[in-house]
């Protein structure tokens, strides 16, 4: 979760995520006040998609899925939303060889 802010509010988000969630990994502008929203849940704050996608990697288990669902714009850190989404194939491409 993470990118740039847009004045949402991220209470409504944190209350809908499901107990089937093994890890949360926040990322970018966003990642203080999605922290602030996630306090009850158990969470790390990994400020970038690369560090966000090899603690995931390192917490999964044998048939979990890795998602990138940011819910926020990702101009903090990339051009567009695609640029963000080429970056985690990349990554997770490199992860698995």
């Amino acid at each position: 979760l993470g990118g740039s802010l847009k004045g949402e509010d991220f209470g409504p988000l944190a209350a809908e995520i499901g107990p089937n969630v093994r890890s949360i990994h926040l990322v970018g502008a966003a990642a203080g006040e999605l922290d602030a929203a996630l306090a009850q849940r158990p969470h790390d704050t990994d400020e970038a998609l690369e560090r966000a996608v090899l603690h995931a990697h390192g917490q999964a288990a044998a048939g979990d899925v890795v998602l990138l669902s940011p819910a926020c714009a990702s101009y903090d850190q990339y051009a567009n939303f695609e640029e963000r989404g080429e970056e985690f194939r990349r990554l997770v491409q490199n992860l698995t060889g």
